[in-house]
């Protein structure tokens, strides 16, 4: 695995990274690729980032393009609020759910899948 991240300034993120998986115990895709690149921007009490990620397995057509946006609000130190909207679109056999899906919540192979999350964190 190889990533690493720049600040510029006093509000802006950027982030990159590439890590290869040897799976010999998983006959059909023993290797697998996987690239994301991130970016943040606070202003305030807000904060809007996104990723970007590709999973690709080297030995068939299975691959899986992720794409998130999101933007937290700090109400305090402690308490924020935040939405997110993640798209991922899946390409051959490969059925990657967008939300880390409970179990018969991940998309027929091939098919794309959209999710949207709103919360709030409250740390103790």
């Amino acid at each position: 695995m190889l990533n690493g991240y720049a600040r510029f300034g006093s509000g802006i993120k950027l982030g990159a990274g590439y890590m290869r998986r040897v799976n010999d115990g998983y006959a059909k895709s023993p290797r697998s690729d996987l690239w994301f690149l991130g970016a943040s921007y606070t202003t305030g009490p807000w904060v809007v980032a996104g990723e970007y990620y590709q999973l690709k397995y080297r030995s068939n057509a299975d691959k899986g393009q992720y794409l998130t946006v999101r933007t937290t609000y700090r109400l305090s130190r402690r308490t924020n609020v935040f939405a997110s909207v993640g798209h991922m679109k899946n390409g051959g056999s490969a059925a990657f759910s967008a939300s880390a899906g409970k179990a018969g919540g991940n998309p027929l192979p091939g098919a794309s899948q959209s999710a949207i999350v709103l919360g709030m964190q409250h740390a103790f």
